[in-house]
């Protein structure tokens, strides 16, 4: 006879609390259990967002989202990474970067206990020559 499986525990902060601090709850928790109710809060996180195609990871204690270049143009992608981090508990910033890609737009924060990164990668070459083939001026 086997025991039914226990249900995992359910969220003791409800996902309308956008921005909470780390509790020793969420830092005592196994890492089977943290990464389980990081994913499921992250679906929530996504859910509220209402935005397709997002790129979603978890490592460790933090939850990361990538708004990849496919989600529309710089500014597009940098509005999606503002409305992320409003319900993250944060803003957006620009943050210059090495290699191929010259800038990106990151945010940090957290979301029902777990911290959360944002970011999208901003190739200012690339892109103006994309919106100039597209007619688009960005001046």
């Amino acid at each position: 006879m086997t025991t039914p499986a226990t249900p995992l525990p359910t969220p003791s902060t409800p996902p309308s609390t956008l921005s909470t601090p780390l509790s020793p709850a969420v830092m005592s928790r196994s890492p089977l259990t943290e990464q389980t109710n990081a994913l499921r809060h992250s679906a929530d996180l996504l859910t509220q967002a209402g935005v397709d195609g997002l790129s979603l990871t978890f490592d460790n204690d933090r939850i990361t989202i990538q708004v990849g270049t496919e989600l529309g143009h710089p500014h597009q992608r940098a509005a999606i990474v503002a409305h992320l981090a409003a319900l993250a508990g944060s803003r957006p910033r620009r943050w210059g970067g090495t290699g191929p890609t010259s800038e990106w737009i990151i945010a940090d924060g957290v979301w029902v206990g777990h911290r959360v990164h944002i970011f999208t990668a901003l190739d200012t070459a690339l892109d103006t020559m994309v919106e100039a083939a597209a007619g688009q001026d960005r001046s």
